[in-house]
């Protein structure tokens, strides 16, 4: 594991004072204004928790039916979250705890990797699971976005808008295993090279398989008579596992400190535009 340098060490205690600075401005209001402003200051409240206790929060976007439950349950290794073939299923933003990931922020024992499911993006009647999802991205320290072919219009516009976020992204090509191997790789390279080349680095853009199909086996006995039996594959994120797990040590630290700095700032705006308006 990479040890984080002094600089980052300052960015990381610069950015908690900057969250404890901006709950100062907002002890400061008056009553009318703090009443405007009781949401931000439950969330600038549980901004400095995540900070202080390290908790690194990996959000993950996608439309509905792309996989994005069953990813998060690949990944942690058991059914957390359930999976609803009709898609749709997902109405809130759920928090699961990567516990065995195998990854602590340095310095901070009790450190904790989230991976946080949110509502598909084109869910209908959606828009108030959209305000969630996005507050969700804005809290994220990392961001994966799930897709299961070339994207679509929504997917690249909600690509770009989280982008502008200024978190490291991650393009999960997810249920590769509905595809040929020369499907998968044409479609590898159109997501890496043409669609997302200046949106996603290359090395961001990674495969998955989180709920295998069921495979075909022919089984033959000793006296040379077959049988069929259908099993399902275990799920395949090693290499999406790897990619987070790789920015994580470079980076862990650092992402925590910027975005606790963002978020911080921005809710500092927030409180000087209501301030003038009220």
């Amino acid at each position: 594991m990479n040890e984080p340098t002094v600089q980052t060490e300052d960015h990381y205690r610069q950015a908690i004072a900057s969250v404890e600075r901006t709950l100062d401005r907002l002890r400061g209001c008056t009553d009318a204004e703090k009443q405007h402003l009781r949401r931000d200051w439950d969330q600038l409240q549980e901004m400095l928790r995540k900070l202080t206790d390290g908790r690194v929060e990996i959000v993950v976007f996608g439309e509905i039916s792309t996989g994005k439950s069953a990813l998060i349950n690949a990944l942690v290794g058991e059914a957390v979250t359930a999976v609803d073939v009709r898609g749709g299923w997902t109405k809130e933003v759920w928090h699961v705890p990567w516990d065995g990931c195998g990854y602590c922020v340095p310095g901070l024992a009790q450190s904790q990797i989230v991976l946080v499911d949110t509502p598909g993006l084109n869910e209908v009647g959606g828009a108030d699971r959209g305000l969630m999802a996005r507050e969700a991205a804005e809290r994220s320290d990392l961001i994966l976005f799930v897709t299961d072919s070339d994207v679509n219009e929504t997917e690249f516009s909600a690509l770009s808008a989280l982008a502008k976020i200024h978190k490291p992204i991650l393009l999960v090509f997810n249920k590769i295993d509905l595809y040929s191997r020369e499907q998968r790789m044409r479609l590898f390279e159109v997501l890496r090279d043409e669609r997302l080349k200046h949106i996603v680095p290359t090395e961001n853009v990674v495969l998955t398989a989180a709920d295998p199909r069921e495979v075909e086996y022919i089984l033959e006995a000793a006296d040379g008579s077959t049988r069929s039996q259908w099993r399902r594959p275990p799920p395949d994120v090693v290499q999406l596992k790897a990619r987070i797990l790789e920015i994580l040590d470079q980076e862990g630290l650092a992402l925590l400190a910027l975005n606790g700095a963002l978020y911080a700032a921005d809710r500092s705006d927030r409180v000087a535009a209501l301030r003038v308006e009220l």
